[in-house]
Formats: structure tokens, sequence, C-alpha cells
């Protein structure tokens, strides 16, 4: 079983994201309005739908911020395994995912009532809905990768991931369960996999943007790939990967729109041992 304070630091955690992304949520819709008001659209249906597609990424990008920020915390505490940590992970999930997220449909209501289409809610598919679905189904999918990783811990010790602290003045240090000179990536298909698809999401993220100020957008795609292809190799270079997450995680970091893709990564790269600033 996990430890209440551990559950509780956890809540506590992801609340404080989850308010600093509801923050920025009012802004995005803003903006919408601006730009449907500018052609003279902004009592049409185009416009409630463009406002609900925005609910749908806020509740696509909450799925992601619950997930990273609870996982992070389990392992990097250590937890032990047994049969009700699953139920116990997938309760936290689902006290931010309620089944009607009233807040973000409200808004939908909201601005179609500003704009004189209280009926049009009811006559639109439910998108926010489904997205709460298809947002908890992927979760209780990872969150069963974690335990299933978790019950193979050898001698059912606590499971936290190896860390490294580099750029350090006494050089490399590493802690965490069973720490060793040198990670075996080939039997940490967990990890693995967690990098490659946190990396898909940095090449997607980017392909929709122009240019990164102070950046070679070109150069951070081309390592992200590099990074990708390292990773699917039987036997990964940690050496290499060293290298290319950090160089790419500073790239991208201070970027606002790119800060869910490098939680993303952060949070990734701590499964192999890699710690991002």
């Amino acid at each position: 079983m996990i430890d209440r304070e551990i559950i509780e630091f956890a809540k506590q955690r992801i609340g404080l994201e989850i308010a600093e992304q509801d923050e920025s949520i009012p802004a995005e819709i803003e903006a919408i309005k601006a730009d449907f008001a500018a052609r003279g659209m902004i009592g049409s249906g185009n416009f409630i739908v463009a406002v609900q597609d925005a609910c749908v990424r806020a509740t696509n990008e909450r799925a992601k911020l619950v997930w990273q920020t609870l996982h992070r915390g389990v392992t990097t505490i250590g937890v032990p395994y047994d049969d009700d940590v699953e139920n116990q992970l997938k309760a936290v999930v689902d006290h931010y995912f309620p089944e009607h997220m009233n807040g973000l449909k409200y808004l939908v209501v909201e601005v179609a009532n500003q704009c004189g289409l209280p009926d049009i809610v009811s006559k639109i598919p439910d998108k926010v809905e489904n997205a709460r679905r298809s947002a908890l189904d992927k979760i209780y999918s990872e969150i069963r990768l974690f335990v299933m990783t978790l019950k193979k811990t050898p001698g059912g010790e606590s499971y936290s991931p190896q860390i490294h602290f580099h750029n350090s003045t006494i050089g490399a240090v590493q802690t965490g369960h069973q720490s060793v000179a040198n990670v075996n990536l080939q039997n940490n298909a967990e990890g693995r996999d967690a990098l490659i698809r946190a990396l898909d999401v940095i090449a997607q993220e980017l392909a929709k943007m122009g240019a990164i100020p102070g950046q070679n957008k070109a150069e951070i795609l081309e390592l992200v790939e590099d990074g990708k292809t390292e990773l699917a190799k039987e036997n990964p270079n940690l050496t290499k990967l060293t290298s290319f997450l950090p160089t790419i995680g500073s790239a991208i970091g201070v970027v606002a729109n790119l800060k869910p893709a490098y939680d993303g990564l952060k949070a990734a790269a701590v499964l192999i041992g890699i710690t991002l600033p």
C-alpha cells in the first residue's frame, strides 16, 4: 500500500499544477474570441466548437500533468508492490477527472450563453467528455504498466529509479534502488518506451511552431531523432543519451508552449537514471 503521506503530497502537487493550468484557459478562450470577432464570426457555431476544442486540449494537458506528477512522486520516493497499489493510483487520477468535468464544460456553456446560443451545446458532440474518457483509458494503461514493473522488482523492495547528478564538482553520483556504475538500458523497456513517447511529443509540438528564439529548431529536431534512434537500438549508448537529452531539455525548457513536452521528457528521463534541470 502506498503511504498516505505520499498520496497527499502528490495530490497537493497536482492541485498546484492544475491551478496554474486553470489560469491559462480563460486567456486562451479570450484569444479565440478576439480572433473570431475580427472575422465577424463571434456568434457562430464554429466559435463555440473552437472554444470546446480548447477545453479538449486542456483536458488532454491535465491528463499529462496528473500522471506525470503522480508518477514522479511515487517513483522518486519509492513504493513497494501490493495488490492495492493500482486501485490507489486510479483513485487519485479519478479525483481529477470526475464524470462530468463540470469546470471545463461550464466554460463552453458560458460562452454559448454569452453569444446567445444557449441551445447549441446540446446539439454538438460532447468532445470534452470523450476526451475525459480517452484520458482515463490512457492513464489507466500507464498505471497498469507501472504496477507490472513494480511487481517484478526483485525481493519485493520499493521501486525508485536510479538517479544521476550530472555537472557536479564531485563527478557523477547515483542514488536510488540498486544503484550501479552502469545502467542497463537493454532491460529497461518502460524507460525506453516512455522516452520515445516523450521525444515523439516534442517533435510534434516543434512541428507546430515557427522559429524558437535563441535556438536552431532544425538542430533540436535532429537531436530528437538521434535520441529516438539510439533508444531503438538493442543496447542504447547511455553516454550519448546523457548528452542528447539535457541539450534537448535546455533548448525547449524555456519555451512556455513546450513546458508540458519538457515535463514529459524530464519525467521519462528519470526512468533511465538521467535528471534534467
